[in-house]
């Protein structure tokens, strides 16, 4: 009796939606050209600000940091790439309507669902350890 065969166009739920904002959305897998171009984007990005921190620093200049609020745009950048292309911009202009109040911790979460989904890893939360006291005696000895 020959095996079945391993059906890798299942791999990723069927259920591909989330809400926010009070509006749902669709993720699709993205696919590998993009998720190598994304990761090698962020390679480079930190190469740069790496590099323009050590030349300000020669020059006896403060580096530039990027703010917080760059950081955030980067990530809902990142979120995007997921969406079905359709839903972008309805993405973003929940994302930036201030009265959605759509917060720091919502996109976080969301970004982090993403990858997760994504990467076919579980996203259920672990089960909690059981009580104790700890230990703060070291569990690896050098000899």
């Amino acid at each position: 009796m020959a095996a079945e065969a391993q059906n890798f166009d299942q791999v990723y739920p069927v259920n591909r939606s989330f809400i926010i904002g009070e509006q749902t959305f669709h993720w699709q897998p993205m696919w590998w050209r993009d998720f190598g171009d994304m990761v090698d984007e962020a390679v480079a990005l930190s190469l740069k600000e790496t590099r323009a921190a050590e030349e300000a620093e020669k020059r006896g200049e403060e580096p530039e940091e990027s703010t917080l609020a760059d950081t955030y745009e980067r990530m809902i950048d990142g979120i995007v790439r997921y969406l079905e292309p359709s839903e972008v911009e309805s993405f973003k202009a929940i994302v930036n309507d201030k009265a959605k109040r759509i917060s720091h911790l919502q996109l976080s979460e969301l970004r982090d669902w993403l990858r997760e989904v994504t990467n076919n890893r579980p996203t259920e939360q672990l089960s909690p350890s059981a009580p104790g006291a700890g230990s703060d005696e070291a569990t690896l000895r050098v000899v």
